[in-house]
């Protein structure tokens, strides 16, 4: 049984109490914090703990948020168990966030666990508020570091391992390292920064539907011969009569079987209402979404490490 599951970015997080009740494990940090500009995503990383202690904790983003994707993976996870509940927090008196737990590892670090696993239930392809909704916020969203300013830790919590602290030091200056790498990532692709601080509503899929079932239905042969399973992260560039000018996909996982077959089909078939700025006219700008492949009882993802 294969299945394709095209996961927007605005996602709804589910706020509770952890999933474990077990010992507690804080790591202080053994390395300091690595910033990578890549081409096509903006990371950041840190090691916690020694020996088989050892955790590694990244922080990255593909395009313009407000959240922050992160990624744990060592040995103390090593019993996390597919399909089972985690929570996790920034700080440690803050309210635990739910994730489910998707079985991954990350490469040459072992069993992982990533905020990925929350669940979707608002879609950005719905139809955006009026340009005359002053409410609406202008320009590119972006990390907001006084949301996490004065916290100094990443919690999670699952069953079979407790709860891990990362003493991951401030945040705030983190978030604001972040935002500038996305500036640059953002304008290497083309993008004016202040003609988009005036946009009002971004790119509009009018035909998602459409297009998740050409997707769903051209999952690669090969990846189904392998077994592979993979994240995908699509880029649209759109300009102001609706039309595709580019399309860039990027492989989040490690699987060799997918291609960027999702382009050609978005530029034959996609139909796009270009982004509106605040003075309603029409602007060119970008379009993201991610797409995720995944198969019942297919093996664990794998991410690069």
């Amino acid at each position: 049984m294969r299945s394709c599951f095209l996961t927007l970015l605005c996602v709804a997080p589910l706020v509770g109490t952890p999933a474990s009740a077990q010992e507690s494990l804080s790591l202080a940090p053994s390395s300091k914090w690595v910033l990578e500009y890549e081409k096509e995503r903006c990371r950041i990383g840190r090691f916690f703990g020694e020996g088989d202690e050892r955790t590694v904790l990244f922080f990255e983003q593909y395009a313009p948020d407000s959240q922050l994707r992160w990624i744990v993976a060592g040995k103390p996870l090593k019993n996390l168990r597919k399909n089972s509940e985690a929570s996790w927090r920034y700080g440690s008196t803050g309210e635990w966030t739910q994730v489910s737990v998707r079985g991954m590892s990350l490469d040459g670090y072992g069993t992982a666990l990533t905020s990925d696993g929350e669940i979707a239930e608002e879609r950005t392809d719905r139809p955006q508020p009026a340009v005359e909704d002053r409410a609406r916020k202008l320009g590119l969203p972006s990390l907001d570091p006084e949301r996490v300013d004065g916290l100094t830790s990443l919690e999670i919590d699952a069953p079979r391992i407790g709860t891990i602290a990362l003493e991951t030091g401030a945040l705030a200056p983190l978030f604001r390292s972040m935002n500038a790498c996305m500036n640059d990532l953002v304008t290497s692709w083309g993008v004016d920064l202040d003609r988009h601080a005036k946009r009002a509503v971004g790119p509009r899929l009018t035909n998602l539907p459409l297009i998740e079932r050409i997707l769903i239905d051209q999952y690669p042969d090969r990846a189904l011969r392998n077994g592979e399973q993979a994240d995908l992260h699509l880029r649209v560039m759109v300009d102001a009569n609706g039309a595709v000018t580019n399309c860039v996909v990027t492989n989040m996982t490690v699987a060799q079987s997918f291609g960027d077959a999702a382009c050609t089909d978005i530029r034959q078939r996609a139909i796009f209402e270009p982004a509106i700025d605040e003075e309603g006219q029409p602007m060119a700008s970008f379009y993201t979404t991610r797409l995720r492949y995944t198969m019942r009882s297919g093996p664990m993802y794998t991410w690069p490490g």
